[in-house]
C-alpha cells in the first residue's frame, strides 16, 4: 500500500526550555508533542546539577500552526521554568 502524502506543509520550530526536573520535563514536553501529532526532529537534554536541565526541542508542525500557541501549551507544566521560541 502506498503512503498518502498530506496536503499540509510542514515547518520546523525550535524551543529552548529550562526545566526543574529533567525526567518530568522531558516526558511532558514529548508527550504533548506526540498528543498534538507533531514530529520530533531534534531533542537535546543537558542535565544540570540536581534534577534541573535545559532542553532544546525542534518539532515538525503544520505550516499553518501558531508556534506561540504551541509554546504556551508546552510551558503550562509546573516543571517548566522557562520556555522560549527560538
Amino acid at each position: 500500500m502506498n503512503a498518502v502524502k498530506s496536503a499540509v506543509q510542514e515547518r520546523c520550530v525550535t524551543f529552548a526550555a529550562v526545566v526543574a526536573d529533567a525526567f518530568d520535563g522531558a516526558a511532558r514536553m514529548l508527550g504533548d508533542a506526540q498528543r498534538f501529532g507533531f514530529i520530533v526532529r531534534v531533542f537535546h537534554l543537558d542535565a544540570a546539577d540536581g534534577s534541573a536541565a535545559t532542553i532544546r526541542l525542534t518539532l515538525g508542525i503544520p505550516s499553518d500552526a501558531d508556534a506561540a500557541v504551541i509554546r504556551s501549551r508546552l510551558a503550562r507544566h509546573e516543571t517548566v521554568v522557562s520556555l522560549e521560541l527560538c
